[in-house]
């Protein structure tokens, strides 16, 4: 009885850990720019959502259009019938929507190691830093991770199961199809997973000598139904188009295979390992010993390499279709983690192969549970890290800016045009419902008003403009990378001494700066009124 209820009381406290270290970080994240398009899409009804979303509505909602698909905007809408449309409230939508797709998680690892398979499966997702900061996203994510984990399991099911009654194959096979919809149309990278696990299904079934011609049925009617996805998706492909055309500093040169492998190893990596691991070097190589560990039991023996790397086998293949895609198509981020979240759960359920019990079982029960505590504790280690830091690893200074605000009607924020300026206005405009009068202060240009409906010229001089408002901010931003932030948490040092001034003629009135350290680190100054 002791080897069923363990396990299961493990991956109780598991998701009860991952749920109160999730809402932690929830309290603490701020608002970003697609965070502020997805809030608004969400607020629209159901007809000017639909339009909005396929590019066939002229609503102006002052922040980015949408280029994803509907799904997370239709079940995200029912969540604020219950519970409201708030930033908390949707965070919050978040966390439940990925605590929804832990029982996949837990079922495909028990399929493939057995009940111990199943809590480190969860272990390994659930507590990872990545996915907490993910989880509490108000974007598409948490419900593409929860599809493509249940997706997963039938795709386990189905190559560890061997060749059921056709009854049973064809069940799984039609659940499968619902979760690769699902998916699709929740993110267009649910196409490239659904496609994948095609592949390895054909490829499992050659193998193993089994028809094809189901899957290639189910296959059928999931394009079929797909079909649907076809106005979202020459809407996103023409934003895309249109943000490249707008201008020439943001078309980036084609990738080298140089590059792409580089991308396709930082990929890799973020599988299991977050911004946070790295803070501490000791972290992150107690997490590459484990997987190592646990991967090298996955690959023990030719019956177990064989069905293991089956189990890998879409995420092998994704990488090879992202490599292609990455080299023919550079003006678009093919290989950023979050829009290949499908990879986690395959990655998890191939490392909990490790803990099927083979040849020289005491020496493997050592190594295994040597690997899985490396995991968890660099896990472990990394989220407190992470929430110890919640401010370094947020979206930006958005809210931050935001809060130095007492009335938008008053207020007047400049931005500085040499950094990511966007990082600021979107989430302020926002926030402030558009009332916060905001300024870009461009070098050696006029400045421009930033309005819903684009940059307008200022009418009158910016010196006798600043005289109208009681509170006037100057804000500017710059991206850090982790080895930069990592430093900074080190060694207690803030992120100032960074911003530029393109205005020289008002920077005597600048008062002590406030710095906000994060991936989005900005650098904000109160400009003294004229009469003091």
């Amino acid at each position: 009885m002791s080897t069923i209820i363990r396990p299961a009381l493990l991956a109780l406290a598991t998701c009860a850990l991952f749920v109160a270290m999730a809402g932690l970080f929830a309290l603490r994240q701020s608002i970003w720019i697609d965070e502020t398009t997805q809030l608004s899409g969400l607020a629209l009804d159901f007809r000017t959502q639909l339009a909005w979303l396929a590019g066939s509505s002229d609503v102006n909602l002052g922040v980015p259009p949408d280029r994803m698909p509907p799904l997370s905007y239709w079940l995200g809408g029912l969540w604020t019938e219950v519970f409201g449309l708030t930033e908390g409230s949707m965070r919050w939508f978040g966390i439940v929507t990925v605590l929804v797709g832990a029982p996949a998680l837990y079922l495909a690892g028990r399929r493939a190691a057995g009940p111990w398979g199943g809590v480190f499966c969860l272990t390994f997702v659930l507590l990872s830093p990545g996915i907490l900061v993910q989880a509490v996203e108000i974007r598409a994510y948490p419900l593409f991770l929860t599809f493509s984990a249940w997706g997963y399991w039938c795709f386990a099911e189905l190559v560890l199961a061997g060749e059921k009654r056709g009854h049973g194959t064809r069940w799984l096979l039609i659940l499968l199809a619902v979760f690769v919809l699902a998916a699709s149309y929740t993110h267009y990278y649910g196409l490239v997973f659904g496609f994948c696990l095609l592949c390895a299904l054909i490829a499992d079934r050659v193998f193993r000598g089994l028809p094809v011609a189901p899957v290639l049925v189910a296959a059928s009617g999931t394009v079929v139904i797909s079909v649907g996805l076809v106005p979202f998706l020459l809407s996103a492909a023409a934003m895309t188009a249109s943000a490249a055309s707008g201008s020439a500093d943001i078309i980036p040169s084609a990738s080298s295979l140089t590059e792409t492998l580089v991308g396709l190893a930082r990929l890799s990596l973020r599988s299991f390992l977050h911004g946070s691991h790295l803070v501490y070097p000791t972290i992150a190589i107690v997490a590459v010993l484990g997987v190592v560990s646990l991967a090298g039991l996955a690959l023990v023996g030719r019956s177990m390499a064989a069905r293991s790397t089956m189990l890998l086998m879409p995420v092998l293949v994704g990488l090879v279709l992202l490599a292609i895609a990455n080299l023919m198509n550079p003006g678009f981020s093919v290989l950023a983690p979050h829009y290949n979240l499908w990879m986690i759960p395959p990655v998890a359920v191939f490392f909990a192969r490790a803990f099927v019990q083979g040849a020289g079982k005491r020496l493997r029960i050592i190594l295994q549970r040597a690997g899985a505590s490396a995991i968890i504790l660099a896990h472990l280690s990394a989220s407190v890290v992470l929430l110890s830091n919640a401010r370094y690893f947020t979206h930006g200074p958005g809210e931050w800016v935001a809060s130095m605000i007492s009335d938008p009607n008053r207020t007047l924020v400049l931005h500085d045009s040499t950094g990511p300026w966007a990082q600021a206005y979107f989430p302020l405009y926002a926030l402030t419902e558009g009332e916060a009068a905001q300024i870009l202060l461009v070098a050696n240009e006029e400045p421009v008003w930033l309005t819903a409906t684009g940059r307008k010229s200022l009418s009158s001089d910016i010196n006798s403009l600043l005289a109208e408002f009681d509170t006037v901010l100057y804000v500017s931003i710059r991206d850090r990378n982790t080895q930069f932030l990592g430093r900074r948490i080190r060694n207690g040092e803030t992120c100032g001494g960074s911003h530029a001034i393109p205005l020289p003629d008002i920077s005597d009135r600048f008062m002590e700066p406030k710095f906000y350290c994060a991936y989005a680190s900005a650098t904000l100054m109160r400009v003294a009124p004229i009469h003091d």
